[in-house]
Order: structure tokens, then sequence, then C-alpha cells
């Protein structure tokens, strides 16, 4: 078993049970080290251009995205014939400011591929290998896989996403896994393909990613405000960790419609960008309406394609109607499989030529382009005072909300692993800000100031209370633009409650604060989105089936039924419970919550990692496992060595006729001594009847 999967349940185990505060299992290094600024807008924006035509059918489409729940929508531009149809955002959010990309990113390294094939200095039908002669590497196959294998997702390399967090030195895990399909077969998406490619571009130039795309494409297409995280290792992620602006991703859309050239200058060449639209992989059909062609997605069906990041960024391109849709979203979804997508299509895959509006259209598609999104804003911000005096300034048109006096203050939390951070981002980063110590709330003019002290460190966020204030905070080095916004209201029972939205303007993510008064203090309900549903999406890929599949079944049968994705809903959505520092007793009171905080963390971790740690490992905890050997190059495939897990179960496997009759709902009990590494199962009277396996699951 690699691993990167063992780490990764080491990794789950320390946020969801233990609570770390730190609970990463590979050495921090920050990635976003500058904060996005605005872009100037491009395309040009005409009130009586080429759009006039379609304002009823954008506010239908408006209209449809606002009223399907499962779409989240940041930012959205609309270009027909090079000109800005529409062009409408969320509050808080804009078209013009780089907004975190995701798998869009590996388009653009594509692109770089494309540049160098296009030069001469690079072949598609290269051995991988061959740009990698000092690395070992474990499966003699790997000696197959070319350029184009990685361009198609077709390498069979199972080092893929989650290695990402788990795995500080990629380059080395995806050449030490054992594939999983022969080199050029099977399509398996696998962000470290991207990456891998991204190495290969900085060791033909000898120059980073960036460095070489920017004199040909990025001033090429005036993209002024461009980031591109990089590895542990300085090499841009590849696959992923573009941020770039909605308007700034159209362009590339407009790039390949016009089959690689922008303003009349090449970008690519006609041959490359043709072969790239090009269906080379087959997808599940379960990802969406699209095949795969070079790092970008193709219609089924038509002659449109699509660059696709998960959590909803996407660039959808209709030649037949000269026609780019770049949206941002903060939505639950991986792949191409989006709901809001499915509307666009819907709406401009059959474009009508004789469509007209009426003025009356016209002035309806500004009223919803300006309210864009805000029936789904979680908070209702206060409205400005109206009137002459107000107008005048006799008046204040900007008061403070009385309502928040009741809960202003300074509060002081038992510890925990909660950051103000989305955890989403904590993750994907490997940045761990450390739990929520105290939070202060406080009036600033009219407006507020939250104040967190996490890992010893504070953070001070202005808040508005009538629109967003803005913010730069830097997360262990890591530097984000926070806007944030307020509401004091009353539930269901008339009780008040209070509420905080931090939103990310280059995030899909968002934060949002629940407060209500407790005895002793107030209560924060922590949530975010997009949310845990993401999380169970990797974690279920990871534990399908073998070892790790096996053990967490054991588990849910001692524990409960879906104890992790419990696990994870709590660590999402978690709850804190804070002591006003004003009481006489608060210390007295924090301490033993402390306690009882302790006391239950300490029994769970202590039987999960015990019972984990001797299925997931042949010796124990992925932290066992010998390190600094590397094999030799080539080297054949070896017989695994027998485990914990075999030797656990050998003496009821004696007694069938194969391992294909064990079934983890066929056993009521487990029993895991800390004095050796006995198992004891309690078999129930029905006859198990399940496939074994013993092999790893490939991550999606």
């Amino acid at each position: 078993m690699e691993n990167f999967k063992k780490k990764a349940i080491e990794l789950v185990l320390g946020l969801a049970v233990t609570e770390k505060k730190d609970p990463a299992v590979v050495p921090y290094n920050p990635a976003k080290l500058t904060v996005s600024g605005a872009e100037q807008k491009y395309f040009p924006r005409r009130p009586g251009g080429k759009g006039h035509k379609y304002a009823k059918l954008l506010t239908d489409l408006i209209q449809a995205l606002e009223s399907e729940r499962a779409a989240n929508i940041h930012n959205i531009l609309v270009i027909k014939d090079k000109e800005v149809i529409l062009e409408a955002s969320a509050p808080g959010y804009g078209v013009n400011v780089a907004h975190l990309a995701h798998s869009m990113s590996k388009t653009v390294c594509a692109i770089a591929i494309g540049m160098l094939v296009d030069d001469g200095k690079l072949s598609l039908d290269e051995k991988v290998i061959d740009f990698f002669p000092e690395l070992p590497y474990s499966d003699s196959r790997f000696a197959d896989i070319t350029v184009e294998d990685l361009l198609t997702m077709k390498s069979g390399v199972p080092f893929g996403e989650l290695g990402t967090v788990t795995s500080d030195d990629w380059c080395e895990s995806f050449f030490s896994s054992e594939l999983t399909s022969p080199p050029g077969e099977v399509f398996s998406y696998n962000s470290m393909n991207s990456y891998i490619m991204a190495k290969i571009v900085t060791r033909v130039t000898g120059c980073s990613v960036t460095e070489f795309i920017k004199p040909r494409l990025l001033e090429p297409l005036h993209i002024d405000n461009f980031l591109w995280e990089l590895s542990a290792d300085g090499t841009e992620k590849g696959g992923f960790g573009v941020y770039m602006s909605c308007e700034s991703f159209a362009k590339i859309g407009v790039m390949l419609l016009d089959l690689g050239t922008f303003e009349g200058q090449k970008i690519l060449s006609r041959a490359f960008v043709t072969k790239m639209l090009m269906t080379h992989s087959l997808a599940q059909t379960d990802k969406g309406a699209f095949n795969y062609g070079y790092h970008i997605w193709t219609s089924r069906e038509g002659n449109d394609f699509l660059l696709s990041g998960m959590l909803g960024q996407n660039v959808w391109v209709c030649p037949e109607h000269n026609l780019v849709v770049a949206i941002n979203s903060g939505n639950n979804e991986i792949f191409q499989d989006s709901a809001a997508l499915e509307i666009v299509r819907h709406c401009f895959l059959e474009l009508p030529e004789d469509i007209s509006a009426t003025r009356a259209d016209l002035s309806t598609l500004k009223k919803r382009v300006k309210s864009f999104f805000k029936c789904r804003h979680w908070i209702r911000p206060l409205v400005p005072r109206r009137g002459i005096s107000y107008l005048f300034g006799i008046r204040n048109k900007f008061p403070f909300d009385e309502n928040w006096n009741r809960v202003l203050g300074e509060y002081s939390f038992p510890e925990n692993n909660v950051s103000l951070l989305p955890l989403f981002v904590s993750v994907l980063q490997n940045n761990y800000i450390g739990g929520i110590e105290k939070l202060s709330i406080l009036r600033e003019g009219d407006a507020l100031m939250l104040s967190s002290v996490e890992g010893g460190v504070t953070y001070n966020i202005p808040v508005g209370l009538y629109d967003f204030k803005t913010c730069t905070q830097n997360y262990k080095g890591e530097l984000y633009t926070v806007r944030a916004i307020a509401e004091a209201m009353e539930d269901e029972d008339r009780n008040p409650v209070y509420k905080i939205e931090l939103i990310f303007p280059e995030l899909p993510n968002t934060r949002m604060i629940k407060i209500t008064h407790t005895e002793d203090g107030i209560m924060l309900r922590l949530s975010e989105m997009p949310n845990q549903k993401i999380a169970e999406k990797f974690i279920t890929g990871m534990t399908g089936s073998g070892k790790i599949g096996f053990a967490l079944g054991l588990l849910e049968k001692r524990i409960g039924e879906n104890f992790i994705g419990n696990k994870l809903e709590a660590v999402f959505n978690p709850t804190l419970l804070g002591v006003d520092t004003r009481r006489e007793d608060w210390e007295t009171i924090l301490r033993e919550r402390n306690v009882s905080s302790e006391e239950r963390r300490e029994k769970a971790g202590k039987f999960l990692r015990t019972v984990v740690s001797r299925f997931v490992g042949d010796n124990g905890s992925a932290d066992t496992e010998e390190k600094g050997k590397k094999p030799k190059r080539p080297k054949q495939k070896k017989a695994k060595s027998e485990g914990f897990l075999s030797r656990a179960l050998s003496s009821i496997l004696s007694k069938r006729k194969s391992s294909s009759d064990i079934d983890v709902k066929d056993y009521t009990e487990i029993h895991v001594s800390d004095s050796d590494t006995k198992l004891t199962l309690i078999p129930d009277v029905t006859t198990p009847n399940v496939p074994d396996s013993d092999s790893d699951t490939q991550d999606e």
C-alpha cells in the first residue's frame, strides 16, 4: 500500500478524532505569497451592442442559475463574437479579480507543452523517464509512459490528488508508485500527471513555467494579474494552483476558439490546438457530458469544449455560436458534472439567430445583473437611511446596529483545531493555523472588528454591517483578501442570532459564523461552503476497498454506521463554546471544559489509532514505514509481504475454503489489545460472503 494513503488516514484521524491543532503529515510550505489586484476590463461592453437582442434570454439564464440550489455562482462572463453580452458577480466578487482556478490550471500547463512541441523542443511520444534520469521507478512499465499519456490522463499512475497533502516529494512518490493499468490504455484523471508535465517544461526550458509562458501567453493576452502556486520543490503545481480572473480565463477560451491566435498573434499552432481539442480519452459517463482531449474536456455529441476546475470553475466554448462563457463558483462538485454548466449549455447550445428583445427586457436584465445572487446571500445587510436630513448629513445615514451591543466582548475557548480560515483551504494548502483561543467582537464606528487569536497569532478582521469591509490576512505566510459582513437578527423563536460571513474573493470558499448567547458566554456554529460533501468524495475514493476499506468497515460495525462521514460533518461544521472573560469564574469553567475535551479525544484517539494503524500497515502506523530506500531502476514487482491483517485473520481463513467468505457485516465485536497484535472477531450466525480484496483503490 502506498505510503500517501496511510498518511491520509493519519491526517483524517488528526482532524476528525484527535483534533490536532496541526494535523499535517508533511512539512508546510507557504504557496500563496501575494494577493490579487483587479485587472482592467478588456473585451468591449456596449450597451447597444451585439448582445442587445439577447436580453430576455440572459435574464432567463440568471433566473435559472439563481433558482438552482446546487449552483453557487461568484462570477459569470458571457462573450459573443468577442463582445461581452453578460457580466455579473455575486456580492463581494468581481470578474476582474483573480480567482483560484483549480483544474483549469491543467489547460494552461498543456498550452506550455504545446509551445515546446511547436518549437520542436519536445515530442509527445518521448518517454517521461528520460526527463528524470536520477529517479528510480518501482514498476518496469514506467519506461512506456509518454508525454502524450500524461496529457490524456492515461499514465496508469495512482499517486494523485490525495498525495499532494500527504507527500512532500511528489516526483519521488509518483515514480515509486505501482501502476494500476498499462500506460496509454485507461483514462484516470490525476493532477500529478500535470505536475510531471510542469517539471518537464522546467527541465526543457531551464526556467519556471510562469517565466516561460509570460512573454508567449500572459503578455499577448494582456493577463496582468497571474499567480501559480509552487510545490515544495519550487515547481508550479501543474494541475492546480493558478489564480486568474474570470475575464482572463475567457481570453484563453477565445484564443482556443480561434485555434491558437489572439488579436492576430499566434500563441499556439493550429495543428496543436486541433489535436488538443480532439477526443483522446473516453471519460466515465458519471463525470459529465464530456470526454477528454489534451488536458481539456471535449463534448461527446457536439464540437463544444470545456476548461473545468473543481468547485465550479468553468470556461465553456461553443464554436458554433462563437461563444465563450466563463464561470467562477463555490459549489460542491468535482470534474465537469455541474448543474450550472448544464443550465448554460441548455441556454446557448441551440441559440436562435432571429432572437430579439424589447426595452423592457433590457431594463429587467440590468436590474437582475445589479442584484445578481443577492437573493441567495446568507447575510441581509442593513440599508442606509434615506431622506433629505440623511442626504445632507443632518442625521447619520449609517447608524450602528445597537443589537450588537449584547454580544460585544471577549470570549475564551477550550482547546480546539478550528480556524476562521475554511477547513477546505487549510487541508488543500496544508496550512493549519491552530485552534481559536480567543474571539473578540468589538464596535468600530458603524461597523465591527472581529479579532481572533489562533495558534498564538491575532487576526483582526473589520466587519461591515451595510456592506463588505475588506482586509488582507497573513495566514502563516500565505496572503488572502478577506471581505466580511454581518447581520443581527432573530430566529423563529425570536431569540437573538448574530451572523458573520467571511468571503475570500480569490477562492471558491466562504466561512459562515452563527453566534448565539449561552449562560456563561457565546456559542459559535461555524460552517463553510463548499462543505464536507467534497471531502466525502475523496474519502470514498480512498477507502472503497482493500485493507483500508475493510478496516473502516470493521470500525463502523463497532462505533456506528458512517462514523467517518459524521466526523467529517462535525469537523466542517464545528460548534465552539466560548466563556465570557468578564466573568470572575471564566478560567475555572474553561479548565473544566478542557479536561472533558481532552479525555474524550484521548479515548477515541487511542482506540482508532490502534485499530487503523494495524490494519493500514504491515508494521503499524504510516510513520513506521522504512524510509530512505529507493527501488532500483528498473525494478520488477515483488510479492507483498504478509501484513498484520492477513496474520490476524489467518486462523479464520484457515477454516474456510477461501478469503472470499469474509464479510465485515458478519462480525459483531472487535477486540484490540495494546499488549499484542491479536484481533478477535466474533461472528454472527449467518455465513459471510463478500469478495476478498487486498488491493489498494485508485484515487480519482
